[in-house]
């Protein structure tokens, strides 16, 4: 949600201010004076927000004779969360157009569902301070990402026709071994019917 200083709701402004044209969303903008000591703020607000984390942004153009610490303030259903210095001798910079201008991040806050989240600018700081618009975006929320420490081990896969099989030895009358087969299933010692194998002729 963008709030410019020409919205008919969400932006308020106190004591002295100077409107520039030509610059910044729908080409105006704000400023007040460096040498005007009325204490004066600007302020943006965006009501009935979806409960999540926003990046609170505004835009300003960039001249020595700003304000090298504007001091901006983030309030969340009317109560302060932080205050920020920004240097408005160089123009706003990162974020999406506003206008021939750009927005930057003041801050990121989370709020809950239903709220509001207000920026004001406050004169003061050695030199003009600059009003224009204020970006109130929502912020993706982080995926987790789960990552098995301990993963299962993998079944070692058994050649075919050996899983389950069962030796059968053929020995001679001599006691000596003369051929090994293997079945394809298990020896069933319960079983009355004799489980198939291949017939063998075995010497001795």
């Amino acid at each position: 949600m963008v709030v410019d200083d020409s919205s008919p709701s969400g932006y308020t402004q106190t004591g002295d201010w100077t409107t520039d044209s030509g610059l910044g969303v729908n080409n105006e903008l704000v400023y007040h004076p460096g040498g005007d000591a009325t204490a004066s703020t600007a302020t943006w607000a965006a009501g009935g927000l979806a409960a999540g984390s926003y990046a609170v942004q505004a835009d300003w153009n960039g001249y020595s004779g700003h304000s090298p610490s504007a001091q901006y303030t983030v309030l969340v259903n009317g109560t302060a969360v932080g205050s920020y210095s920004e240097d408005q001798t160089a123009a706003s910079a990162g974020g999406p157009a506003a206008g021939n201008l750009v927005f930057q991040t003041i801050a990121t806050v989370s709020v809950p569902a239903g709220a509001t989240i207000a920026l004001m600018l406050s004169s003061g700081g050695g030199g003009d301070v600059v009003a224009d618009a204020a970006r109130f975006a929502p912020t993706p929320t982080p995926t987790a990402v789960v990552v098995a420490t301990n993963p299962p081990p993998v079944p070692t896969p058994t050649p075919p026709g050996t899983s389950g099989g069962s030796a059968i030895v053929l020995r001679g009358n001599d006691g000596t071994t003369q051929n090994t087969l293997t079945t394809g299933r298990p020896i069933d010692s319960n079983a009355r019917t004799p489980l198939p194998f291949a017939r063998r002729t075995c010497s001795g």
